[in-house]
């Protein structure tokens, strides 16, 4: 068995949302990774799709201050996602993350054998 992390950062300075009001209209859908895996076996189907949700950018908006080096608080990081698949034997995940509204990023990765 092998544990496969996917992290997936926003480092723009929009959100994916590109408005925050427009987080609540049916169009905007959240980002999402789907897994395929070729080979190998997910221990957890339901994992072919999930829902990462939106994230964050570093912006916070003109002169509000939230983005100086002096501000004490944080909301955390927002901008950031991540998946843990379990994978039973050797083969390859290909993942697909994005969305309609931002593109999708595709990346093949090879569990297990190594080469």
């Amino acid at each position: 068995m092998y544990r496969v992390t996917l992290q997936v950062e926003n480092h723009g300075y929009l959100p994916s949302t590109f408005l925050a009001f427009a987080k609540k209209l049916d169009f905007n859908e959240p980002l999402y990774a789907d897994c395929e895996a070729i080979g190998c076996e997910l221990l957890e189907p339901a994992q072919r799709h999930v829902v990462l949700g939106h994230l964050e950018g570093w912006g916070r908006g003109l002169h509000s201050g939230k983005n100086l080096a002096s501000y004490q608080r944080s909301s955390g990081n927002g901008h950031r996602a991540q998946v843990v698949y379990l994978v039973r034997g050797t083969g390859e995940l290909r993942l697909r993350i994005g969305s309609c509204r931002v593109g999708f990023h595709e990346q093949s990765l090879r569990v297990g054998a190594a080469g």
